[in-house]
């Protein structure tokens, strides 16, 4: 994941995007912050202040993880037990 700011110096943390190691280097937006710095609706899923892009994370995030999961023969990696099963 990266930190993405507002528009200035010393701006606001406006959310966060995740982005995947090249190639091809793919980036989309993982949550944000309503513009308004006011709460995420409570029907959108949330962590704190920031509205997560379910659509973007399953796009980027779950493919890149998978391949990751099957270029290490099935294994989760890290040493820790497997993790989850994505379909």
């Amino acid at each position: 994941t990266e930190e993405q700011r507002g528009g200035g110096p010393g701006s606001d943390r406006i959310g966060f995007d995740v982005v995947t190691l090249p190639p091809p280097g793919l980036r989309g937006p993982l949550a944000r912050r309503n513009e308004d710095g006011s709460m995420p609706r409570k029907a959108t899923p949330s962590v704190g202040k920031y509205a997560v892009d379910v659509q973007s994370f399953e796009s980027l995030a779950i493919p890149t993880l998978a391949k990751k999961r099957a270029d290490n023969g099935g294994a989760g990696g890290g040493g820790g037990p497997p993790g989850p099963a994505w379909g």
